[in-house]
């Protein structure tokens, strides 16, 4: 099954789950310092996108999004539950997915990334790590083939 993807001189489709609208806000300000105009669909929550996702292939639209942004705040899943979620639905298999936290516990971040996420970062850090968000995008750029 083919999705249609972006390359690397365009700007990425970012699926975001998110409930408050100041991190909305801070979100898509540090984003844009990378990307003129990426394409944002914010969902409430994960169960949202990912009926997002399945209702637009559904249909015929195969969306496969560049990167998913997770407010884990706003998720009342378990970690590994929201991981192994993700990985089942088709089309975001391989997308890398950032996992935005409260706190920048050593201990909350493992536990993230032995669940499945590709980047853990803390809202306070938010500005910082934006660089590294970047990256995973234009990493999964280069290592997917066009359709």
């Amino acid at each position: 099954m083919a999705y249609a993807i972006h390359l690397a001189d365009q700007n990425p489709l970012l699926l975001v789950t998110i409930q408050r609208n100041d991190h909305t806000q801070r979100l898509c300000s540090a984003v844009s310092r990378i990307w003129d105009t990426p394409e944002f669909q914010i969902k409430e929550d994960v169960g949202s996108a990912i009926g997002h996702l399945i209702e637009q292939n559904l249909q015929g639209h195969m969306i496969c999004p560049d990167l998913m942004i997770i407010d884990l705040e706003s998720c009342n899943l378990d970690a590994q539950a929201l991981f192994g979620t993700l990985r089942s639905v088709s089309g975001l298999r391989r997308v890398p997915v950032v996992a935005l936290i409260d706190t920048a516990s050593a201990d909350m971040r493992d536990k993230i990334y032995d669940a499945g996420a590709d980047l853990v970062v803390a809202w306070e850090n938010l500005e910082y790590r934006i660089g590294d968000i970047a990256g995973l995008v234009v990493d999964n750029w280069l290592n997917t083939e066009s359709v």
